[in-house]
């Protein structure tokens, strides 16, 4: 198969989406298949401006994809992300000679989008509305839409997004080295945080919760790892040469896992997540994750993730400092999210991918009947 992928993100394998993207470019390659990536870094014109920033991305994804379908011939085109509903019908306009368009989310932005929604009724608040529902248009209108968690998957059957057979989940693998390792279970009372300061990431709460952890429990540490300038700004002055409160800007890749490795549990207290990486990344170290449920922690057992039904500081506290002293749980719960995370591996998810693709390229639609059937159903 001949494979052209436009992404609306960077293809950087250091980065959430990136590595997914990235990733699956090189199974299908390993495959002996055909596949051309472009990022938002290729195609996105006048990169030196900062106005219009969205419009720009947008144009060039169309682009792109259309330049590209008409000068080779692919057999599939993969339109990551929202922008692709422009694509989409500028690929219709070249009318049956252009590859079978497939929608791939690493986060459905119009779920994202409803869960932020404010009740507003003004004319402004119905137009941004309607740009924001535009991506279903890619969301509908391609053969077929790849999510990572069950948790968006959810929200596409309620749109009616796709048809059941066209609807897959793939949840994100992780790297063969994070797998399979053996980590110490019996850990120092380290809380850590991986992420953006930003108030989906549930920015807002953390100094709020740090304070009514350190109280409670004096022998407790945070590890707050990506934060920026600006979260380290904001907790330098939040807590003073405070040393259980390390703040760290930002991370290589290469040396996060040791991280992972020193912290007893990972709070992510996201507003949204469409997957989750860092979640699952933790837990192949042996963390026991406190989660709202989003992402890929929306579906995990309460033996594998100790969920916050509440998103206040004082209960996100309480359930803190709860597992902190009741280590038996702590550990029981780390070592089965550690046993769940195992079978986040590539192959199987390649092998989704490439069956799906054989499906639509099938001309008899028995054929396509017969590949479906072999897709493991709870991956639909």
């Amino acid at each position: 198969m001949r494979i052209l992928i436009i992404s609306n993100c960077p293809l950087d394998p250091n980065q959430g989406s990136g590595y997914v993207i990235t990733g699956y470019a090189q199974h299908m390659r390993e495959r002996g298949h055909q596949v051309t990536a472009y990022g938002i870094e290729h195609f996105t014109p006048f990169p030196q401006m900062r106005r219009l920033t969205r419009i720009r991305r947008l144009l060039g994804y169309a682009y792109t994809a259309v330049r590209h379908a008409r000068a080779s011939s692919y057999d599939i085109v993969e339109l990551w992300g929202a922008e692709g509903w422009l694509a989409l019908l500028c690929l219709r306009a070249l009318g049956r000679h252009h590859p079978i368009p497939v929608s791939r989310s690493n986060g459905l932005e119009t779920h994202w989008h409803q869960l932020l929604r404010q009740p507003d009724t003004s004319w402004r608040a119905r137009v941004r509305r309607y740009i924001q529902e535009l991506p279903e248009i890619a969301f509908r209108g391609c053969a077929a839409l790849t999510l990572v968690s069950h948790y968006d998957a959810r929200y596409a059957r309620e749109r009616g997004y796709q048809p059941e057979q066209r609807l897959l989940v793939m949840e994100n693998a992780l790297e063969p080295s994070w797998l399979h390792q053996s980590p110490l279970f019996e850990r120092e009372p380290v809380i850590g945080f991986v992420g953006a300061w930003l108030a989906n990431k549930g920015s807002e709460l953390l100094i709020p919760v740090i304070e009514r952890v350190l109280a409670s429990t004096p022998s407790a540490r945070f590890v707050l790892i990506g934060v920026g300038t600006q979260g380290q700004a904001a907790l330098a002055q939040a807590f003073p040469g405070e040393a259980r409160v390390i703040a760290i800007a930002s991370c290589p890749r290469a040396e996060l896992r040791a991280h992972y490795h020193r912290m007893a549990l990972l709070l992510m207290p996201s507003v949204f997540e469409s997957f989750g990486l860092v979640a699952a990344e933790a837990m192949s170290c042996g963390v026991a994750l406190v989660s709202t449920r989003v992402g890929f922690a929306a579906d995990l057992s309460p033996a594998e993730c100790t969920h916050l039904d509440e998103r206040t500081p004082a209960s996100i506290a309480r359930t803190l400092t709860a597992l902190l002293s009741d280590e038996r749980r702590r550990q029981d719960q780390a070592r089965a999210g550690h046993a769940r995370v195992q079978a986040l591996e590539w192959a199987p998810v390649a092998d989704q991918l490439e069956t799906l693709y054989q499906t639509l390229l099938a001309p008899p639609a028995e054929a396509a009947s017969e590949a479906m059937a072999r897709i493991p159903h709870a991956s639909r």
